[in-house]
């Protein structure tokens, strides 16, 4: 150990200081005034913000390499800012100033609930608008209403019909596929919605159209707007619902629950804030989505999200600790999966236990 008397080296240690953050300067930079505090002690200014989150963007991408060149995806555009927001940051790989391009061929899809929630074309309309003001994005894009899911196994056989007829698969086209919806099957889907476990019906009701729609488009990727809150809050839902043996499927970058596409969820590390003021950097206005009523009021679902709203607000790596803390857990392959969720279940049962519970008479719904 060396002396700190007389000729050591005591004399001339340097402790090191830890640099004071000034809050009046970005952090990244330092040197433009920052627009927003990411996380605490971090602000950002607005090119910082927006190279910053590119990056996180890639990055995911890019641990992957999921993409590949020429390789047709989907993109699930729903006008929520997380979705806007994943618009804009696959608008920035195909800049040609970008230091890596994305190479994938990318189709917007746009699934219509307003006759569902009856609210009229206005949100289809304003997503439009969007996409055609985002520069160095293709415009091929897809509209295809939400209860033409109830045509069961005619599905397919339909939209490949009409998007033989109509153009679907040329460049730089808006295909709207209205025709496969009729006033019989908007009246079911209502129907279905406003039960108990809407919104998990919702949910498997637009998986299911992305499926087909990715089959007829020979697309094997989808990509996902979802953003860490909204996973945080559906896995808690998941465990309160029996569901806890498939939280590794649900939470990973890559769902990989059917054989035929992969869900990529190219938004988990994302915050709704970090969304938000993204676009507000980039000068995107944010677009009020339709709700369809709820019954009852306080679903499981949620009760999950408003904990995980509330605890966030208190603690904020509450959201990062439960996605962490369920990447390290393993689902069981039990050999058979839930025919609504397509997670594991129980070797010759057709539902989860969750699905069960949340669904209830399952068989009413053809899709399934």
């Amino acid at each position: 150990m060396c002396s700190t008397a007389e000729g050591g080296c005591g004399d001339t240690v340097r402790r090191r200081v830890k640099k004071e953050r000034r809050n009046d300067r970005c952090f990244k930079c330092e040197i433009a005034s920052p627009v927003v505090v990411i996380r605490q002690g971090d602000p950002f200014c607005g090119p910082c913000l927006e190279h910053y989150l590119v990056h996180k963007f890639r990055q995911g991408l890019g641990k992957t390499k999921i993409l590949y060149p020429g390789e047709p995806v989907l993109l699930d555009i729903t006008g929520s800012p997380s979705s806007l927001t994943l618009l804009r940051l696959m608008a920035s790989g195909y800049d040609k100033a970008s230091h890596k391009r994305i190479t994938a061929t990318p189709i917007i899809v746009i699934v219509d609930e307003s006759r569902v929630c009856e609210v009229g074309e206005s949100v289809v309309t304003e997503v439009l608008r969007v996409v055609e003001e985002t520069p160095h994005m293709p415009r091929r894009v897809v509209i295809v209403p939400l209860e033409a899911v109830f045509l069961g196994e005619a599905l397919e056989a339909e939209m490949r019909t009409l998007l033989n007829s109509t153009g679907g698969n040329d460049d730089n086209s808006v295909v709207d596929l209205s025709e496969l919806s009729s006033p019989e099957l908007v009246s079911q889907t209502r129907e279905v919605l406003l039960k108990p476990g809407g919104d998990e019906v919702r949910g498997s009701m637009k998986r299911r159209l992305l499926t087909a729609l990715a089959r007829n488009l020979e697309c094997s990727k989808v990509m996902l707007s979802s953003t860490s809150s909204e996973f945080a809050a559906k896995l808690l839902e998941s465990v309160a619902t029996g569901r806890g043996s498939g939280i590794s499927f649900q939470c990973n970058y890559l769902d990989t629950r059917s054989s035929e596409v992969t869900f990529i969820n190219c938004m988990r590390e994302f915050t709704l804030k970090e969304c938000v003021y993204y676009l507000r950097c980039q000068g995107v206005p944010l677009l009020t989505l339709p709700q369809p009523q709820q019954h009852p009021p306080s679903t499981i679902a949620q009760l999950a999200e408003s904990f995980i709203t509330s605890l966030q607000s208190e603690f904020p790596s509450t959201v990062s600790t439960v996605l962490r803390t369920a990447a390290k857990l393993e689902s069981v392959q039990t050999g058979a999966n839930c025919k609504a969720c397509v997670l594991p279940c129980p070797v010759g049962a057709v539902y989860c236990h969750g699905c069960e519970i949340v669904l209830g008479d399952a068989d009413d719904l053809p899709f399934l």
